[in-house]
């Protein structure tokens, strides 16, 4: 008996490639999928044509089908397109219909269909689980199907995104492999300097390339933890111009693209628009199970925009986790694997426990009348307002809109040596 797949074309197209793949690999009996896509054409249309070129290259033994036009949205159109399906493949095919990608109108087609016919439905939810839907003398009922996370770990992180995210004519993904850093070296300039990351990084490059190095630190840290497909400086380009976007760190990971976006400075202005791009990026990327990290160990952001970024659900490390790295492991549930990450992520430990142990500085005043000899000093004058740098205006540039003003009015403060 034959075994043909049904899945339905979405902006979220990780989990139609986890199901193809696992049927395909790990059952060892698919041999054919039907792409069903609707008339929208950026949500549904272009995916499907996304996922057929995507698996022909995959299983060039595959038959795939996806219809001339578009389909349509009701239960109604859902049945009597999976009945033709049906039809035309003949009784030696058994069918598996993945439901996680279609509206829910079509769903409920879905359903009926598969339920009526005796054929198999799953569907997979947000956090990575699978489930077997079926029906029973209990009603409807549903049952954990064992699909794996990391099924699609082997497709590397340019596929992926060229499958989830749309790039303009002649422009296509590339990116790089992370430059090696010796971990134990930078084990040892943590343990002599703490927790220091500018100081760190310009340790082992000069002052223009350190915020490069904290990247590639990043992606090691992260390859050591777990994160075997791992690539840096992923940009979208053509053969005739500049990339049109660059993006520091990407991990395939579990089923889920996980996105690292670094800056060292302390300067760059338009947090809450970095903030913005990130959400959306994050979602174009790698679908509704990305994560996205911003990190920023050089700035203290102030409250409300952290709050943003938790409403974004973004991963946002700044100067107020000074430890950096143990704080961005534990968000992406990542613990260090091998004993040069451990040992990193202990001299972090180390010298946060020393700059915890350091008293602060005693302030001692006099009383005013301890010296009724000395004469009354004068208040000191206010300093002038500092012009911002190779400027000859007072104030900073005007990095927020007024409404992101009237909504942040605290500055990010940047730490000071």
């Amino acid at each position: 008996m034959k075994t043909a797949m049904v899945v339905f074309a979405s902006e979220q197209l990780l989990p139609n490639l986890a199901a193809v793949m696992h049927w395909r690999q790990n059952l060892r009996r698919l041999d054919a999928v039907c792409i069903y896509y609707t008339a929208d054409e950026q949500r549904s249309a272009l995916p499907a044509r996304r996922l057929e070129l995507l698996l022909q290259r995959l299983y060039p033994g595959l038959m795939i089908y996806r219809s001339s036009k578009p389909l349509g949205i009701t239960p109604q159109d859902v049945t009597q397109a999976l009945a033709g399906w049906q039809k035309v493949a003949g009784p030696d095919f058994q069918w598996v219909i993945n439901v996680t990608g279609g509206l829910k109108m079509m769903a409920i087609g879905a359903a009926s269909f598969a339920f009526d016919q005796g054929h198999s439905l799953i569907y997979r939810e947000l956090n990575g689980g699978w489930f077997k839907i079926s029906r029973s003398a209990k009603g409807t009922e549903a049952d954990n199907l064992e699909i794996p996370l990391h099924i699609t770990d082997s497709v590397s992180v340019d596929t992926l995104v060229s499958l989830q995210c749309p790039s303009p004519s002649h422009y296509h993904w590339s990116s790089q492999e992370p430059q090696p850093v010796d971990l134990r070296k930078v084990t040892q300039a943590v343990d002599s300097m703490g927790l220091n990351w500018r100081g760190v990084c310009e340790k082992f490059a000069e002052k223009a390339r350190a915020g490069a190095f904290l990247e590639h630190l990043v992606a090691r840290v992260l390859m050591e933890s777990g994160c075997q497909h791992c690539r840096t400086n992923l940009r979208l380009i053509s053969a005739s111009s500049s990339p049109l976007e660059e993006i520091d760190v990407v991990v395939n990971r579990l089923g889920r693209l996980i996105i690292v976006d670094c800056k060292l400075g302390a300067s760059g202005g338009a947090y809450i628009a970095q903030m913005d791009q990130a959400s959306q990026r994050s979602h174009e990327l790698g679908g509704l199970s990305a994560v996205y990290a911003l990190v920023r160990p050089n700035i203290i952001l102030p409250p409300a925009h952290q709050a943003l970024a938790k409403a974004r659900k973004l991963v946002l490390i700044d100067a107020s986790q000074p430890t950096l790295f143990p704080h961005l492991l534990d968000a992406l549930n990542l613990q260090p694997q091998t004993p040069a990450a451990r040992d990193f992520i202990g001299a972090i430990n180390r010298a946060a426990s020393r700059l915890a142990a350091t008293p602060a500085p005693r302030v001692v005043s006099k009383p005013a009348n301890s010296n009724p000899t000395s004469a009354k000093i004068p208040a000191r004058p206010k300093r002038p307002a500092r012009p911002w740098p190779n400027s000859k205006h007072v104030a900073a540039p005007d990095c927020l809109t007024q409404m992101e003003k009237d909504l942040f009015p605290d500055d990010p403060q940047p730490l000071r040596p």
